[in-house]
């Protein structure tokens, strides 16, 4: 009969140790939530910030940098600019498009 109150007190306060735990980690997921959502808050007041420019502000056009944006902005599926993909195959190749100009790993001392 000893034993088994013995065993009742230990089991109680393990009991009461799981519980102080249980409400520790309830505060620090309290706390973890609340800084979680500041954090939120700033994440989307910086976003804003960062895509303003004077188009969209009151701030001066003195202050959008020197990145300009293009006359002519370019959608999804424009055509790209440069050289055709026939002339970059050439290359890649290892082929001269052009045979009377010799290109430079023809040459004897490269």
């Amino acid at each position: 009969m000893l034993s088994i109150t013995k065993d009742i007190l230990e089991l109680k306060n393990i009991v009461r140790i799981l519980f102080d735990k249980i409400q520790l980690l309830e505060a620090k997921n309290a706390a973890l939530k609340a800084e979680n959502n500041e954090l939120k808050a700033e994440n989307s007041e910086l976003k804003a910030r960062l895509h303003l420019d004077s188009h969209n502000s009151s701030k001066p056009l003195s202050s959008d940098g020197l990145l300009k944006k293009p006359a002519f902005p370019r959608g999804k599926n424009s055509k790209q600019g440069g050289t055709g993909k026939s002339h970059r195959q050439d290359f890649r190749n290892g082929e001269n498009p052009r045979p009377g100009i010799r290109l430079l790993s023809n040459l004897s001392w490269c």
